[in-house]
């Protein structure tokens, strides 16, 4: 089956996504590692894109050790306040 057919009705009734905060504005991390992992898949095919796709290398993980303070950081706060 041709897919630009079913790619605009797809198109027609999708949801638009207002950007919002963060790095990834418009998506929740959740959401993007659903798309990657659909992305990967053998079966899948890219059919049109308006820009090109890319991965970045370090993605998230820049924040490592921001994440690893923060949750220290809260784990303290809370034995604090049990004691």
């Amino acid at each position: 089956v041709h897919p630009r057919p079913t790619l605009a009705t797809i198109r027609a009734t999708a949801e638009t996504v207002s950007a919002g905060h963060g790095p990834v504005p418009a998506a929740t991390p959740e959401e993007s590692e659903l798309i990657l992992s659909w992305l990967e898949r053998p079966e899948t095919r890219l059919v049109e894109m308006s820009a090109g796709w890319a991965s970045p290398v370090s993605g998230a993980g820049r924040f490592r050790d921001l994440l690893t303070k923060a949750e220290n950081a809260a784990s303290h706060q809370l034995w604090s306040e049990r004691s």
